[in-house]
């Protein structure tokens, strides 16, 4: 009466088995492994990846099973503090989010528990964090991520990626202040930076998205959290021109990905704070051409905030732009009347579409 296993069952029970006793780290330069396209910074010798903008994500795939855990260097390395500072977000294999509170006490993170043996998905992301944390200088507040844990027989498989790549450049109306709660809440319970016109947007165009969105950004003010302007005609250092880097230290790696589509939805914060119109179009000029010289095949989509915000300015930065290089591949996205209602100024107790006045509700 003793039971008889060949073939296949006999395999499953071995790593049945198997994957009790050991296990394997995935290092962040798998090459299964997805980060968000210019939002993460790989560190020396692909120690580590390390990410500040909310919205910044990554996919993978694998066969395996067991406990999945998120091996994070927090802490000693600068990064994080010691209350919670970000929430990211999770789903495996599509199931309902999870989510947690990053503190730099938290160093291996469980995101499943005794999974099946099979094929899985992964993906994580930075729902929020404090903006009044420095965001750019160390950064304190980011993320760095060393590695996936799971069992010894776990392999990285292709992850199916969309087809296109769309970069995203916004201020907090981009990074989802507001978009899940109240006017006066906490960022880490009213902001989502999945739930924005941007992620909509990537959706729309079948697009992977590099989201570069920092709260109180402009062309020409700087965003909380440390982060300077979006760009200075005539400064492009980390502490003038944040287009092009990732903190204060490590340039965005504009050749490293080709970028299909490019949007830019600044201008509030220039409306909001009285900057000087003709800094904004001067800024927003240097911005389109900046843009066209990195990626000269990329469809641009310059665009008006939704309040309606430096409309003058920024229409003469597109004009002059035209008007030089009669170039095809850039539209200019004005959405009118209709799109300012309800955001065009803060006002207690909200709008119908926002929590304030400003910030559109979750998409």
């Amino acid at each position: 009466s003793a039971w008889v296993l060949r073939g296949l069952p006999l395999l499953l029970l071995l790593l049945a088995f198997t994957c009790c006793s050991a296990q394997t780290t995935i290092t962040v330069d798998d090459p299964n492994w997805f980060f968000s396209p210019l939002n993460w910074y790989m560190g020396p010798g692909s120690e580590f990846a390390q990410a500040a903008n909310p919205g910044a994500y990554f996919k993978i795939s694998f066969l395996g099973s067991g406990d999945l855990t998120l091996n994070l260097a927090l802490g000693s390395t600068g990064i994080g503090y010691s209350s919670p500072y970000m929430t990211v977000g999770w789903t495996l294999d599509y199931h309902p989010q999870q989510s947690v509170q990053l503190t730099t006490s938290l160093v291996n993170l469980t995101l499943a528990s005794q999974i099946g043996f099979g094929n899985h998905t992964l993906y994580f992301y930075i729902k929020n964090s404090l903006q009044s944390g420095d965001r750019w200088i160390v950064p304190q507040c980011a993320i760095r991520l060393t590695g996936l844990t799971l069992s010894e027989n776990t392999v990285t498989m292709p992850t199916v990626l969309l087809p296109n790549r769309l970069l995203v450049y916004f201020d907090s109306i981009g990074e989802g202040v507001e978009t899940l709660g109240t006017a006066g809440g906490s960022d880490l319970t009213d902001n989502d930076a999945q739930v924005t016109w941007a992620d909509s947007i990537a959706f729309a165009l079948g697009a992977e998205l590099g989201l570069v969105a920092w709260g109180a950004q402009g062309y020409t003010v700087p965003g909380n959290g440390n982060v300077p302007q979006l760009l200075t005609p005539d400064d492009q250092s980390s502490s003038a021109s944040a287009y092009a880097w990732l903190d204060s230290t490590h340039p965005r790696l504009f050749s490293s990905v080709q970028i299909d589509y490019i949007l830019c939805g600044h201008g509030t914060n220039d409306g909001l704070r009285g900057a000087n119109t003709t800094q904004v179009t001067e800024s927003a000029y240097a911005w389109i051409k900046a843009m066209r010289a990195i990626y000269p095949d990329a469809f641009i989509i310059f665009q008006i905030p939704f309040g309606g915000f430096e409309l003058q300015a920024l229409t003469a930065a597109y004009e002059e732009y035209i008007s030089q290089t009669q170039d095809k591949r850039i539209v200019f996205l004005d959405l009118g009347d209709e799109a300012s209602t309800g955001l065009s100024s803060f006002i207690n107790g909200g709008t119908w579409v926002s929590a304030d006045g400003i910030h559109p509700l979750a998409w």
